[in-house]
């Protein structure tokens, strides 16, 4: 009689098997739907904040309130109170300091705008994000402090920056919703403060011609 080796489908040893194998596809299952709901979320919270942000954007048209509202948006969704709003002269030559929060506003009143980081973020027109320093030095030394600097782009022109230094204490450094809220000020934070500009010059204007 020939020898059977197999396992048959009554042996015990087969449905512990199958039980293994059950377990093993539901909770790689598991994981995946876990995965997916994580990446929704994320989306979803990619897609909020950057809706909220574009709205508190485009909700003035005069020009410090215009200002204000970036620096809003940067203390409330990105995590920073030291903020810069620099404008480029005419020359453009030197970043002139238009807003600030939380710095030294006579040290950042006119930087040169061909220089470190600002010759990356105005030539270029490119982000700059600080990567973690090599060594424990708290600041790098190319960046003066700087976390991210975006360039304010109308046009394809750069027409001044933001500068974000220190972030708060609870927050660990820039994340990728971060990275898509300052794409969205540098595309959209110039158009708006150069219409709050010309809002407030027609108004003042046509203020002088009803004295």
């Amino acid at each position: 009689m020939p020898r059977n080796d197999r396992i048959k489908p009554s042996d015990p040893t087969a449905g512990e098997l199958r039980r293994a194998s059950g377990s093993t596809l539901l909770a790689s299952a598991n994981r995946r739907l876990a995965e997916r709901c994580a990446a929704l979320e994320a989306g979803l919270q990619r897609m909020t904040t950057l809706w909220v942000a574009s709205a508190r954007l485009h909700c003035s048209v005069d020009p410090a309130e215009a200002m204000d509202n970036i620096k809003d948006i940067i203390v409330t969704l990105v995590g920073s109170e030291e903020i810069a709003i620099w404008r480029l002269d005419r020359d453009g030559k030197n970043l002139l300091l238009q807003a600030s929060q939380g710095i030294d506003g006579k040290r950042w009143a006119r930087v040169p705008a061909r220089k470190g980081v600002f010759n990356q973020v105005v030539t270029r027109g490119q982000i700059f994000l600080r990567g973690k320093p090599a060594s424990s030095t708290r600041r790098a030394h190319d960046a003066d402090g700087l976390t991210a600097c975006i360039p304010l782009r109308a046009g394809g022109l750069c027409t001044g920056a933001i500068g974000i230094f220190d972030l708060l204490p609870h927050k660990p450094g820039i994340s990728t919703v971060d990275r898509a809220l300052f794409d969205l000020l540098a595309n959209q934070a110039a158009i708006v403060l150069i219409c709050a500009g010309r809002s407030a010059r027609r108004a003042a204007y046509w203020g002088r011609r009803d004295g």
